[in-house]
């Protein structure tokens, strides 16, 4: 899994750039912040998979997990991948329900 990591080049005018780093197994990604201009990137441990899809707010920070390449490059970005995959959990979670219903 390749997430967006920010680190600061410290000079007389330090920069912050983003780029994709390579996570280790059994991690996903994450974005913090109040916006894309003030966040956080990194790749974070996986506990459970029902806590890395999406995106939790308290107070005027958002958190956001997500399991794709790329998915944290902006906190808009993390919150679609992972509600694609609750909308795709739902879905297939429904269709089982129907083909049980079908059997019965």
């Amino acid at each position: 899994l390749q997430c967006y990591q920010k680190s600061v080049e410290v000079s007389t005018s330090p920069t912050i750039k983003s780029a994709l780093t390579n996570c280790t197994e059994g991690q996903v990604c994450t974005i913090a912040g109040t916006g894309d201009t003030l966040s956080v990137q990194s790749c974070a441990g996986k506990l459970s998979l029902a806590a890395y899809n999406g995106c939790k707010s308290l107070a005027t920070v958002k958190t956001c997990f997500c399991e794709t390449d790329g998915c944290n490059e902006t906190l808009e970005k993390a919150a679609m991948a992972g509600a694609k995959a609750v909308v795709a959990g739902g879905l297939f979670v429904y269709l089982l329900f129907i083909v049980f219903i079908g059997y019965a």
